[in-house]
């Protein structure tokens, strides 16, 4: 008797290339900007008050 099996019967299709990653370099918004820029004065704020509070 023969076994009509479907999924042996059509093959998985081949997968193609992986896209390729996009390097070119992000414009930023002004809003990410500035965002960035209050996150960077924080962490230095952060830093230096460390280093105050260690040296009194």
């Amino acid at each position: 008797m023969l076994q009509n099996d479907k999924a042996s019967s059509e093959a998985a299709p081949e997968p193609g290339p992986l896209p390729v990653p996009d390097y070119s370099p992000r414009s930023y918004s002004a809003s990410e900007l500035l965002r960035m820029g209050l996150r960077l004065a924080a962490a230095a704020g952060v830093f230096f008050l460390i280093i105050w509070l260690c040296e009194r």
